[in-house]
């Protein structure tokens, strides 16, 4: 519990890559949105590899009306269909969303998740100490079962609005379980590789991931600015030696810091609108147990990528209502 409460003050996709890209305007509308929208976005990765697509369809009830202070500007309730797709695999589900301010927004979510057994994906890990770097995955791809799962999802984003200056985070929590076969010599499947959200995942268990962003209105067009991310994987160590335990550690903690800039296609000056939009992504991994050129006593290093390599996402992402 007190690593879970130090994780969470430290306070992610690529899922991060999907996060909302609107910012609090200091001006009121005097035009209230559809209440039905919808949003697309299709994303290529690379260190590691992906290539992913979004869509959801969303219903909002809008609680302000145009007469109120800029604080409840945007607030609502929501619900939203979600289908996520990639070579790899398809998730689809649901969220429901309370934005009580607009600087809060708070979700909660599922989602069946079924992976293809291409790619080297899925595969269950004995112990997270193992070896689950990519090229484990591709030199073992014989190894990968088709297989079905859940997910529970729960997110809080808070942002604020300084001028052109906009600080955001957005701090998620994955609880999932993969039906996966136990692969032989080993007693049990602790873990799985998450291709999207580039974590060794507890298999029935918990895995937190934080955005930080601090982003500048260059203009209706540009936003840049920095993003750091860390994400936190909770094992049951409990029957582990010493040696496996740190391994494990490392397997859990992952940290990478770089800029964000995004390109609105179709400017809308108070940034209230849907617009389409490229997002591109440049990071360092900091630590990462198979990103950083290798960690000094795992019997796996030479698995490991160059920590020179940076992780790279584009994204372009529609939108509109109803």
């Amino acid at each position: 519990m007190r690593k879970f409460l130090t994780a969470l003050l430290c306070a992610c996709l690529l899922q991060s890559v999907f996060a909302q890209q609107y910012v609090p305007s200091s001006q009121a509308s005097s035009l209230e949105p559809e209440p039905f929208s919808w949003q697309n976005t299709t994303a290529a990765r690379y260190n590691p590899l992906g290539l992913f697509n979004e869509t959801r369809l969303s219903y909002r009830h809008w609680l302000y009306d145009a007469s109120q202070e800029p604080i409840l500007k945007g607030s609502h309730l929501g619900a939203s269909a979600v289908l996520f797709t990639s070579p790899a695999l398809v998730q689809a589900g649901a969220d429901l969303e309370a934005a009580p301010l607009a600087i809060l927004n708070l979700t909660v979510g599922y989602r069946a998740v079924g992976y293809f057994g291409a790619f080297g994906m899925q595969q269950g890990y004995g112990s997270p100490a193992a070896d689950w770097s990519d090229k484990q995955r591709s030199d073992q791809s014989g190894l990968a079962q088709s297989s079905f799962g859940n997910m529970f999802t729960a997110g809080v984003q808070t942002q604020v609005r300084f001028g052109n200056i906009v600080l955001r985070n957005l701090i998620r929590g994955f609880w999932q379980r993969q039906n996966l076969n136990v692969r032989a010599g080993e007693s049990q499947v602790a873990a799985f590789y998450d291709p999207v959200l580039d974590v060794l995942q507890p298999n029935g268990g918990l895995s937190i991931v934080n955005d930080a962003d601090l982003l500048w209105l260059a203009s209706d067009h540009w936003t840049v600015g920095i993003r750091y991310n860390f994400s936190r994987a909770y094992y049951d160590n409990g029957m582990l030696s010493a040696t496996e335990r740190a391994l494990a550690d490392e397997s859990a903690f992952q940290q990478r810091i770089g800029p964000l800039i995004t390109y609105r296609l179709e400017p809308d000056p108070d940034r209230t609108a849907p617009a389409p939009m490229l997002i591109l992504l440049v990071q360092v991994h900091l630590n990462h147990r198979f990103r950083t050129g290798g960690i000094n006593g795992d019997p796996f290093s030479g698995q490991a990528v160059s920590q020179a390599v940076p992780y790279v996402a584009l994204a372009y992402r529609m939108a509109g209502d109803f």
